[in-house]
């Protein structure tokens, strides 16, 4: 059984909104993940990056969650990307096919 421990910063770079998330990205999370995202959309955010670096587990509602925003960012005329995916991590966005709609990255410096 996972604990649920994360840590949620916001940063900018260059003209990128990045939201970095430490931790498990599990449906304990998802009200702090969702306000969050909320957040960076209402401050009108058109290049999010969302650094899954130091994330160690993604749960079901975590992918739905981050599917969601995709569509909302994309709906909006906006761009999400995904950053420094672990291995595992990005083996489960590959295996579910997301990487053929969200663009996945190393760093923003490929994606400016």
């Amino acid at each position: 059984m996972k604990n649920g421990h994360i840590s949620i910063s916001v940063k900018n770079y260059n003209n990128w909104c990045i939201i970095s998330i430490t931790g498990e990205f599990i449906i304990q999370n998802l009200f702090k993940v969702k306000h969050v995202f909320d957040k960076v959309e209402h401050n009108n955010n058109l290049l999010i990056a969302l650094d899954l670096g130091a994330t160690t587990y993604l749960d079901s509602s975590a992918i739905t969650t981050i599917l969601n925003f995709h569509k909302r960012c994309s709906s909006r005329g906006g761009t999400l990307v995904l950053m420094r995916l672990n291995k595992d991590i990005e083996e489960i966005i590959s295996i579910l096919g997301i990487d053929k709609y969200i663009k996945i990255s190393e760093d923003l410096d490929q994606k400016t």
